[in-house]
């Protein structure tokens, strides 16, 4: 098979790196796989066995060359609609990482959100297959898109390799910080509104011998810290910037949360679970569908109560909630569950078959 995935960047955001999972375990199993970016900045390295070239965004590529070309985030997605011929056995497709209209309008505005959410729905008319995250995302979208063929599947992650290390200055820091402190909560992410980092920024005011840990940059990251000092709880805060294998921060927490008011999956959440950690995290549909309450501990958006019964919750003695959520993950979010079904859907699709 020969399979294409169109990305905006070679960068370390979660979408991306999902996809370069993908790709990798579809080259491995003897597949020919490109990798087409269109942005200059580069942070990830590619398997030698993957032909990975940039991409100008008005230069055409040779659909016809292709069983699969896989678009993930905008760019692509309008790439495909621009250029996928009219007629063609290739099959596209594109998976939609979050949930558009609420990130959007999280992160940027109302009117924005709505602009962009139209021209995306317009946009993936011309893809075979969408394919979402978890259920809750298929009824979402068949609600508002003019394309219906959706369907999900979970992202997955491949084996924690523990031996990665966070950079040694980190690593200093962060011991530097944890000294005098009795229990340390943490979490990585890129840093918008719509992860609502802000309730953890309070629940220091409620337990001063408590500090946060947060890898990670983005749009609403200096408003964060801007915050603790005017609330006079920066000191218990540690604000680092991205780095690679961030999800070794998990081996220096006590509790890893995941506060978001709207996620498309919650690789993050599922990382930490490998690290039988404990877990809080906010009450919404997506993680709902991953882990239940013998597994995580949940706690109310509109109550900062409920995130400091949580936090205490999750740190009891006979707390057994970090084995169930890592068998969980071991069964059913893992890279080889990923890849088994986008291969069948893949084969699916090349057969003319429109049944998945």
């Amino acid at each position: 098979m020969k399979i294409a995935y169109i990305v905006p960047a070679l960068v370390m955001k979660a979408p991306v790196l999902v996809v370069l999972n993908i790709a990798s375990k579809m080259a491995n199993d003897g597949h020919a796989v490109d990798i087409f970016y269109f942005d200059k900045n580069v942070e990830l390295s590619i398997p030698e066995n993957i032909n990975c070239k940039q991409l100008r965004f008005f230069n055409k590529i040779d659909f016809r060359k292709f069983d699969i070309v896989h678009s993930n985030m905008l760019r692509p997605d309008l790439y495909v609609f621009l250029f996928k011929p009219l007629f063609t056995t290739t099959k596209c497709i594109s998976t939609i990482h979050n949930y558009v209209y609420e990130d959007l309008k999280n992160n940027y505005g109302i009117l924005y959100s709505i602009i962009f959410t139209l021209a995306w729905n317009i946009i993936w008319i011309r893809h075979d297959r969408l394919v979402v995250l978890s259920r809750h995302a298929v009824k979402y979208y068949r609600r508002i898109l003019l394309n219906r063929r959706i369907r999900y599947i979970y992202n997955g992650i491949s084996d924690i390799k523990y031996n990665d290390l966070l950079p040694l200055d980190y690593i200093m820091k962060i011991h530097e910080f944890k000294k005098g402190k009795k229990i340390i909560i943490g979490t990585y992410c890129v840093v918008g509104k719509i992860k609502n980092l802000k309730v953890a920024i309070k629940y220091l005011n409620s337990n001063l011998s408590c500090g946060f840990i947060l890898i990670g940059d983005g749009l609403e990251k200096r408003n964060l810290i801007d915050y603790a000092r005017k609330i006079n709880v920066f000191n218990n805060c540690l604000f680092l910037p991205a780095v690679k294998n961030a999800h070794q921060l998990n081996k220096y927490i006590d509790v890893f949360i995941q506060t978001s008011k709207a996620e498309g999956f919650g690789l993050s959440l599922v990382e930490a679970s490998l690290y039988t950690k404990n877990i809080v995290c906010s009450n919404i549909p997506i993680f709902r569908e991953l882990f239940d309450e013998t597994q995580v501990t949940y706690f109310d958006l509109n109550s900062d109560e409920s995130f400091i019964n949580a936090i205490n919750i999750s740190l009891l003695t006979s707390n057994y909630k970090p084995d169930n959520a890592r068998c969980k993950t071991e069964k059913s979010y893992m890279l080889h569950n990923m890849y088994s079904n986008y291969l069948k859907l893949y084969n699916y699709l090349i057969d003319n078959k429109n049944i998945l």
